[in-house]
């Protein structure tokens, strides 16, 4: 009984490492304004701007990291950016027009921006 017991813990252990370890990978096929946007390069925690990366040019492959942040390797080192700052292989890009768009809000939609008094100026 403690032998059947002990198979299924390890064989639960396993498939849990194996989840962690095969994180979702994803491609970032656009950084939405590079000169704007901070990256943070671990373990040394250090910001610096994704226009400051010499020859950082997508599409990059990345992993999902927590607090709902990306991390890639560019030239050996580590990176982590902000999910709403690049837009993912498969998905459009950030509305930045309100005129030729029809206003939705999609609560789990990280990309979205707003600004007091967008669409004002549009022709009707």
């Amino acid at each position: 009984m403690r032998a059947r017991i002990a198979q299924a813990l390890f064989g639960a252990s396993i498939a849990l490492l194996g989840g962690i370890a095969a994180a979702e990978t994803v491609r970032i096929t656009q950084i939405n304004n590079p000169d704007l946007v901070e990256l943070q390069r671990l373990p040394d925690g250090e910001y610096l701007w994704a226009s400051d990366l010499e020859g950082l040019k997508p599409p990059v492959r990345a992993q999902r990291a927590p607090r709902n942040r990306l991390q890639f390797k560019h030239h050996g080192k580590t990176y982590e950016v902000d999910r709403g700052d690049v837009t993912l292989d498969r998905e459009q890009a950030l509305v930045v027009d309100a005129c030729s768009t029809v206003p939705v809000s999609l609560k789990s939609d990280s990309r979205q921006a707003s600004v007091k008094g967008a669409g004002e100026a549009c022709r009707k």
